[in-house]
């Protein structure tokens, strides 16, 4: 099954598709934020902080 999309609705789905991608990756960079900040106030390891930044940032 195709759907065929003119210009214009090909246009907006962009920028749909634009806006949504913004909005998600702040959110995200928001969560990694905070993970960071909250590094100093946990007794983590720099090593067990470095390991849950990264599983963020692979499951993002």
């Amino acid at each position: 099954m195709s759907l065929e999309l003119s210009k214009s609705q090909k246009k907006i789905a962009r920028e749909l598709i634009e806006n949504s991608l913004q909005i998600e990756c702040g959110r995200f960079l928001e969560e990694i934020e905070i993970s960071i900040s909250k590094r100093g106030q946990e007794s983590k390891s720099p090593h067990e902080a470095y390991l849950n930044l990264y599983k963020k940032v692979k499951s993002f």
